[in-house]
């Protein structure tokens, strides 16, 4: 397709094709290169020119290259013109694909990209899709709005499967070329409430609808009703994770495996949303499996020719998860080191037969693809070839032959086929001896035939069968019975007859014929039949025989019969309470393959008991589940991590400090110096530049992912490959990095310094509260003393600021200092410095000092007279009938504030509490307890604080220590048992409802088991040891003992005795 006639297809979408025919063209301003054309061409170059709006600018050099081809992304930038699209209000050039994709031109972002350039079938279709679109701010079709409506064909739905909150698919039996409209869709839950569907496109070649919908409930139930007929389908989970790049490895000179945190979608296979410095990405593809089927999670690129010992870095953009999420800006980019070019030949290293017209070659590394399938690349005497085919591991091929010869000696000879890397086979390794096998000549038997039902009888075979011999029912015969279907079975050797009424105990003889195997033999006449016993009418409705998780999100579900496939599928008829909700998927065990057990995939599982509850499953004679044991308990499962921490990446921060990324969550107590190893791996090391073995100091980041290593002493100079190699670091679950895989991680040196900290800014909060800023993250060597912030001004007739300090306080962040004075104020329209002592503030290490040059510990700030007051009850908020919180309007220290503080006042009566504790993380609140039930609901009583022990960070006392409050009705309940995890095989951590004490291991109670200690593990929680080993997956259940004498904090209420906890032991 031509530039040209893009623009003219562009002119006509817009209804300008007839203004521009109309055009005089003679003598108006146009493109460098019209000269020549002929006047169509003028006409359209010149109509251009003076309509600069249609967006049509030509190239840089003036010209407009009318018969230049265009690729897809430049035609599709054309069409989202056509549609009110606007550059750059809705799109960029670079995000054409992306565009494309969201309005539902295109079904995947990678059906667009520079590489394809537009033939006309393309072209059509483009044009098509684009006619069937709604045009940006217009409520008809693009093919509407020109007057040419296109017509949709009627879906053929197969199911709906749920792909996230917000994605939904629906699946088709044949393949469409336009997505409908949303309107043809309603989305409504199983309360038939509607849910929105904001568009609809065409994914997976015309197979697959893309609704895109309103954020659903996770396993819940749905129905999307299209053209009268209802699907109902299970609601996945939202995903919002981020697709992350885990790994990148040089497979070979040029190629490198991208490994990703989950599927990706198929915009990871354009080459464009990969750059590797100093290499080209010409390509980039699944890995496949051994069934050929592609591994979503890995990426194979391929590259221009890498260097070896070079360190490269790959970096990932546009790539999204199979829910659409970009990937993670945290985590797009990979280093690897390059591969040698590969200059060893293949060779041939054995070849077998497979069959009488298969022969294997197995050859010392993978092959070219075209040239191991060329079949003038091998000879066989005697024999001819008439197929080559490369096998997924890409060093296997498959000859199939003309009829070999048994006990024939056969030589193959291999010319022409390549490597990889295009190395030629290795002329001395070049062909191979191998005896040729007789035919297969077996005929099979059958071998026996079973009754399922009063209607269906499985007959089963010595070998496969042959799929259209097999199904054809007048291949079998039963005196007495009519066969109306024939379906073979998965595993190919069974096929399941469907026939009239069978009588019971009557016995019939099915017998076949014209039945062959896979390679033609015809069913043996001597064992083609077989009896069996007719089987009465099952009128026993089937039951829920068992439940068992079999993992985090698996659920194994057993019938004591088999059950029709058909329902027992559905993951709706499958219920498993409020918090699992319904299965995403349901599939038929691939070990018991009777029909009896069917395998749930559910929402994550907690340590704890579920119950399933199946519905509308019948057996295979249709009877329904017994309604009185239609449900199983089952154990279950939680998130036990026992996959080992990998380390993602390192990279050199600076001079002196290296950074180093896990895949997860570490344990800080193994995050230390000692097990990080660094070692010299190529370049140029100078003497005095060289890293030691260990870093000085280690600090693990906030999410504990990110390890920062500091070489106190040490810096390195660039050119250098540095390795660190970790070991003995381990994940929050206890699982330790690796000691041969994913545990170490090149990097580059760098010569930036490592600056130090400085002082960025100061404010003031009140006339004496200071905070200053730093440009990293500090520590503080010590306690800050008034002496090591020097506060100094100028201002003449204003007195040297002479306050002390009271409190500091370093922001969780280490980003700020907040310094609280007393016993003097800063005046406003002061311009005040503060100098800070070097030595009292450190980076993050405690190693680098703070900067002192240019005056980096110094900085100004302006005087306030906003008064610093000391704190007032801002609210009192009532708990339960007995317990109440008092709210501060400042952070407080309450260290001294004790029951007799707090009085609460009705009239002449004053009731004291027996408990006031802080709450909570703020520094702002105090909770306040009393016996028994004291306040009437109908009251608001007087609070009275002893101001003298509620102090802020200023030193300063209450400013108002009086409220008011009115209690609620609200009981406090009594502490409770909440859960109960097993911890091991003889721990079990208990957690009660709120703030216990007097808890000891006479309170518990375990059938078969004895507590014998009990260990606190917080306020709420405690582990309790027992006397034995459990049993792996038992269900046990924890009791309190009704002598207990457990309390709350207030040593007010009683534990409730009744309240159990069960749990899965480990």
């Amino acid at each position: 397709m031509t530039r040209y006639r893009s623009i003219v297809m562009l002119l006509r979408l817009q209804g300008l094709e007839d203004d521009m025919l109309a055009f005089d063209f003679e003598g108006k301003d146009t493109f460098a290169d019209a000269e020549g054309q002929n006047d169509y061409q003028k006409r359209l170059m010149a109509y251009l020119k003076a309509n600069p709006e249609i967006g049509v600018a030509g190239y840089p050099d003036g010209t407009f290259r009318p018969y230049q081809k265009i690729n897809s992304q430049e035609y599709a930038k054309v069409l989202l013109e056509s549609l009110n699209y606007e550059d750059p209000a809705d799109y960029t050039w670079g995000t054409v694909p992306a565009k494309a994709a969201e309005i539902g031109l295109v079904g995947d972002a990678s059906d667009v990209n520079m590489a394809t350039i537009i033939k006309e079938l393309h072209f059509a279709v483009f044009t098509y899709d684009a006619l069937t679109l709604f045009a940006k701010g217009s409520d008809v079709t693009l093919g509407e709005e020109l007057g040419t409506p296109i017509v949709i064909t009627k879906l053929d739905v197969k199911s709906v499967v749920s792909v996230n909150s917000s994605i939904q698919d629906v699946k088709l039996n044949k393949t469409t070329v336009v997505a409908p409209s949303t309107s043809v869709f309603k989305l409504v839950d199983s309360d038939n409430k509607e849910a929105a569907i904001e568009s609809a496109h065409i994914r997976d070649n015309g197979t697959t609808i893309r609704l895109k919908t309103d954020a659903l409930k996770a396993n819940a139930l749905y129905t999307l009703t299209y053209d009268g007929t209802a699907y109902k389908f299970v609601a996945k989970a939202a995903d919002t994770d981020k697709p992350e790049l885990t790994s990148a490895v040089a497979t070979a000179n040029k190629t490198v495996q991208l490994n990703f945190s989950e599927e990706v979608d198929a915009n990871a296979l354009i080459a464009s949303n990969y750059t590797i410095d100093g290499l080209t990405v010409s390509s980039a593809a699944y890995e496949v499996d051994a069934d050929d089927n592609p591994i979503k999670t890995t990426i194979i690129l391929t590259t221009s020719s890498q260097e070896q010992g070079t360190i490269y870095k790959v970096v990932v953009k546009n790539v999204t998860d199979l829910s659409e999420n970009v990937i993670s800006t945290d985590h797009d980019e990979y280093q690897f080191g390059g591969l040698p070019k590969d200059e060893d030949k293949p060779e041939l290293q054995s070849t077998v037969s497979l069959t009488n017209t298969s022969v294997e070659l197995i050859f010392s590394e993978a092959l070219d693809e075209a040239k191991a399938e060329n079949v003038a690349n091998y000879s066989i005497e005697g024999l001819d070839v008439l197929k080559a085919e490369r096998q997924t591991d890409k060093s296997r091929v498959i000859l199939t032959t003309s009829a070999q010869q048994t006990t024939t000696i056969y030589k193959v000879v291999v010319t022409g086929v390549t490597d990889l890397e295009g190395n030629m086979i290795d002329s001395d390794h070049d062909e191979s001896l191998f005896a040729g096998i007789a035919p297969d000549s077996t005929k099979p038997r059958l071998v026996a035939a079973t009754p399922l039902t009063n209607t269906t009888v499985k007959v089963i075979f010595d070998e496969k069968v042959d799929e259209v011999t097999a199904e054809n029912a007048a291949n079998y015969t039963i005196d007495g019975l009519t066969i109306t279907s024939a379906e073979r079975q998965d595993n190919e050797a069974e096929v399941v007859l469907t026939t009239s009424a069978q009588s019971s105990p009557h016995v019939y003889t099915v017998k076949v014929e014209n039945v062959t195997d896979l390679v033609g033999n015809v069913i043996d006449s001597d064992h083609d039949d077989k009896a069996f016993a007719g089987k009465a009418v099952d009128t026993q409705k089937p039951e829920v025989k068992d439940a068992q998780s079999l993992g985090n999100m698996s659920v194994k579900v057993t019938f004591n019969e088999p059950m029709d496939k058909e329902f027992a599928e559905l993951p709706y008829n499958y219920y498993l309470g409020a918090e699992l909700g319904y299965p995403t998927k349901v599939v038929k065990d691939t070990t018991v393959t009777d029909g009896t057990v069917w395998i749930l995939t559910t929402a994550k599982q907690a340590s704890k008991v579920y119950t399933v509850d199946v519905t509308g499953v019948t057996d295979l004679s249709g009877n329904v589940l017994n309604e009185d044991k239609d449900t199983a308990e089952f154990a279950g499962i939680g998130t036990d991590d026992t996959s080992a921490p990998a380390v993602n990446s390192a990279v050199a921060l600076n001079n002196n400090t290296v950074v180093v990324t896990f895949s997860e969550e570490l344990d800080p107590a193994t995050v230390v110096e000692g097990n990080f190893t660094f070692a010299y791996s190529s370049g140029n090391e100078h003497a005095s530049h060289k890293l030691p073995e260990n870093a000085t100091k280690v600090i693990l980041s906030d999410d504990k992912r990110t390890a920062t290593l500091l070489f106190s002493g040490v810096t390195m100079k660039s050119g250098v490959i540095y390795k660190v190699t970790v070991a003995n670091v381990t994940d929050a679950a206890g699982n330790a990095v690796s000691a041969t895989t994913n545990n170490s991680a090149l990097f580059a040196s760098t010569s930036v310094s490592n600056p130090a900290p400085k002082v960025t800014s100061a404010m003031l909060l009140n006339n004496q509260t200071l905070k200053i800023m730093f440009s990293e993250p500090i520590m503080i060597d010590g306690s800050i003393d008034t002496d090591d912030v020097t506060i100094t001004h100028d201002k003449t007739g204003v007195d040297e600021f002479t306050g002390t300090i009271q409190n500091t306080v370093l922001a969780s962040d280490k980003m700020s200092l907040t310094i609280y004075y007393t016993g003097d104020t800063f005046e406003s329209a002061v311009l005040y410095t503060a100098e800070v002592e070097s030595a009292k503030v450190k980076d993050v290490f405690g190693l680098v000092m703070l900067d002192t040059e240019n005056d980096n510990n110094k900085v100004l700030f302006g005087g306030i007279n906003t008064e610093v007051k000391g704190a007032k009850i801002s609210n009192i908020v009532s708990i339960d009938n007995n317990t109440f919180d008092i709210i501060f309007d400042q952070i407080v220290d309450v260290a001294s504030l004790v029951n007799t503080d707090v009085k609460v006042k009705k009239d002449s009566t004053e009731i004291t509490p027996v408990l006031v504790r802080a709450e909570g993380s703020d520094g702002n609140k105090v909770r306040v307890f009393f016996s028994g039930t004291p306040f009437d609901s109908s009251i608001v009583y007087d609070v009275e604080l002893n101001k003298d022990h509620v102090i802020n960070k200023n030193g300063l006392v209450m400013d108002d220590n009086t409220s008011k409050f009115v209690s609620v009705t609200t009981e406090n309940a009594a502490p409770r048992l909440l859960t109960a995890v097993a911890t091991s095989s003889d721990t079990v951590k208990v957690t009660f409802s709120e703030f216990v004490q007097g808890v000891d291991s006479s309170d518990f109670s375990i059938d078969g088991y004895t507590v014998d200690s009990v260990a606190k593990v917080d306020d709420k929680t405690y582990t309790l040891t027992l006397d034995t080993d459990t049993t792996t997956g038992e269900l046990l259940v924890v009791s309190i003992q009704s002598s207990s004498d457990i309390k709350d904090e207030a040593n007010v209420g009683s534990v409730d005795t009744d309240k159990t906890a069960k749990f899965v032991a480990k």
